[in-house]
């Protein structure tokens, strides 16, 4: 998931004659560092331990261009998405730094900006070092989109990676040239996306192609990221075919000040499958194919899930 994907659109803001006013706005927001920093957990479903943030931005409450799609929007109509990608990984750096948050922050950027964050990896490793943030805890998350410099792109990449900081390939699944961005990217992360974890204990084509990806990821050695999970049965069917991570409504918001450990509730209900007997990947594999995934029974206390800010607003 990229940082502007939200959904919504400015309340009584549409069309031309107003596109002078929301570009104030952005400037203003530019001027005066007034965007605003979130994370939302990424939790290992297997261990039932933190892994880190996925680093999302907002506008400032009240404004116009609240909404993440309308600051991007904006931007991009106006020259500035550059700059914006630039101030949200700014941003969000030095908010994850000064909460001491644990685990890793993933950090959406695309590939034109990456040159202007910091000119190679290891001149971003320096500017990490005067915010007390190791290399290793930032996984620069790319989609297919974000890669336009085919002749020049990979060896930036290399020098960032070789400066100690971890790739994810983002939104798998969603273009055509995903799978070719994971062979040639070799990434330690791949991040599913939502539209294949949505429903998907009830549809066995979603459910063979986690299945797939679970494997290639055994094979390569990268940990697969389930986005978007919003219900338990989601959940339950992710863990018990072995996908390591997952993130969404269900397992936590995006907050400004998000939680550090897992939430009792949540640890419960991913413990109730941690016992001697718990299936490998092929075996759970197995169990779905010779009938169909069914959770388990649990005593775990329901989970309570906040109400989504919007449809699909930033959830992973």
């Amino acid at each position: 998931m990229s940082l502007h994907e939200v959904a919504g659109s400015p309340p009584g803001f549409q069309g031309e004659p107003i596109q002078a006013t929301l570009l104030d706005c952005l400037s203003d927001i530019l001027r005066h560092d007034r965007l605003v920093p979130v994370f939302q957990p990424i939790v290992d479903l297997q261990r039932g331990t933190l892994v880190g943030y996925e680093g999302l931005i907002r506008g400032p409450s009240g404004s116009p261009l609240r909404s993440p799609l309308d600051l991007f929007r904006v931007a991009g109509e106006n020259g500035l998405t550059i700059e914006l990608e630039l101030r949200c990984c700014q941003t969000l750096l030095r908010r994850f730094a000064g909460l001491g948050l644990p685990g890793q922050l993933f950090l959406n950027i695309g590939a034109p900006a990456l040159p202007r964050l910091a000119r190679d990896g290891k001149a971003m490793a320096l500017n990490l070092e005067s915010l007390g943030l190791a290399p290793a805890r930032i996984v620069l998350e790319l989609t297919e989109h974000s890669v336009h410099d085919r002749e020049h792109f990979p060896g930036l990449l290399a020098s960032y990676r070789g400066a100690g900081f971890q790739l994810a390939i983002d939104d798998l699944g969603e273009g055509y040239s995903s799978l070719r961005r994971w062979s040639e990217f070799k990434p330690e992360y791949v991040k599913v996306d939502m539209y294949f974890v949505r429903d998907v204990h009830l549809d066995s084509l979603k459910q063979q192609f986690l299945r797939s990806i679970r494997d290639i990821a055994l094979e390569s050695g990268a940990v697969v990221v389930a986005e978007g999970i919003e219900q338990v049965e989601e959940l339950q069917f992710l863990r018990g075919i072995g996908i390591p991570g997952g993130q969404g409504f269900y397992i936590g918001m995006p907050e400004s000040r998000p939680f550090v450990s897992v939430p009792g509730p949540l640890l419960c209900e991913l413990s109730r499958h941690m016992d001697e007997h718990k299936p490998t990947p092929a075996s759970a594999a197995g169990k779905a194919r010779a009938g169909g995934y069914r959770p388990e029974v649990s005593d775990c206390p329901p989970m309570q899930v906040q109400p989504s800010l919007a449809p699909r607003d930033t959830a992973a």
